[in-house]
């Protein structure tokens, strides 16, 4: 009765804030919310409560269960043409109840070309980027329980100017068997600088889930986000294993560029306690339906 109490307050409390919380407002720094995860991504982006390595990309409390190192790295083309997503997630634990997590996360523009007040081209060109990198610690209370904390810093660069901003991630999961929930606050202002006069808000986002093993074989997933640039929006997700080495992934997510989600991946043991895996994502973006592609690698060991 306790164990279920807890789930249910741990579950409600998100969303009183979420609709206390409900000012749309602009914010810079929008890349950090595009789902870089491959896995994540082909489940439409609900994995605030599912344990594991790219469950530290939503949840820093994802990683509080691993026994391994494990390391992922993800490339996806983004929207505008030319440009690109890259996503590094690395944990390690460092004793028995503690977990390192370490993110880099990078959102790459192609060159433009530079024109002054009048419209002359002045033979010049520059090329944007945003960069963004994390470290955490996550702990466990119990059987049941992961708390995770972390800070970071994100760089927003177009041409000469430069903007810095850094944030703290809190994060936390409650399993119950088959029954996992999670909440995370992400991108909480610490110190944030203005790009030129323009002010640089982050995309605070506060994210809550559950998620369920119907089976050995079938995980159903479903979160609910709120921004502080954007409505609520939701995100639903299923991944069916076959012969405990082949996921296929679908999932749906609005409030976004992309809806439906598509997933495909392997992973297996080609050396003692050595595990690789690749992964795959399809989506799409907008009224254009501008096609999305997520490639990802990862290994535990």
């Amino acid at each position: 009765m306790k164990k279920t109490l807890a789930i249910i307050i741990l579950i409600l409390t998100p969303i009183l804030v979420c609709s206390a919380y409900n000012n749309l407002g602009t914010s810079a720094y929008t890349f950090l919310n595009i789902d870089a995860s491959v896995k994540a991504g082909g489940m439409g982006g609900a994995y605030v409560a599912i344990p594991g390595l790219e469950g530290l990309a939503y949840n820093i409390a994802a990683v509080g269960g691993l026994e391994n190192s494990s390391l992922s790295f993800s490339y996806m083309n983004w929207a505008l043409e030319g440009s690109s997503l890259n996503n590094l997630i690395f944990a390690i634990p460092l004793t028995d109840n503690y977990v390192l997590g370490i993110q880099w996360k990078a959102l790459n523009f192609p060159s433009i070309k530079k024109y002054d007040e009048d419209g002359f081209f002045l033979r010049q060109e520059f090329v944007p980027n945003d960069n963004m990198a994390t470290i955490s610690l996550t702990t466990g209370f119990g059987e049941n329980i992961d708390f995770g904390i972390g800070i970071g810093a994100v760089k927003e660069k177009i041409d000469s100017y430069a903007a810095t901003a850094y944030f703290a991630n809190f994060g936390l999961i409650y399993e119950l068997d088959a029954l996992c929930a999670g909440i995370s606050a992400n991108y909480i202002p610490i110190v944030e600088k203005e790009l030129i006069e323009d002010e640089m808000p982050l995309p605070t986002t506060i994210r809550l889930g559950v998620s369920y093993a119907v089976s050995e074989e079938l995980l159903v997933a479903m979160d609910i986000e709120k921004p502080n640039h954007n409505t609520v929006m939701f995100h639903a997700g299923v991944q069916y294993t076959w012969a405990e080495m082949v996921d296929f992934r679908i999932g749906y997510k609005t409030g976004s560029l992309e809806g439906f989600t598509l997933g495909l991946g392997a992973h297996k043991e080609l050396l003692e306690n050595f595990v690789m895996g690749i992964d795959y994502a399809f989506g799409t973006s907008g009224d254009d339906f501008e096609l999305l592609h997520r490639f990802g690698v990862s290994m535990d060991f």
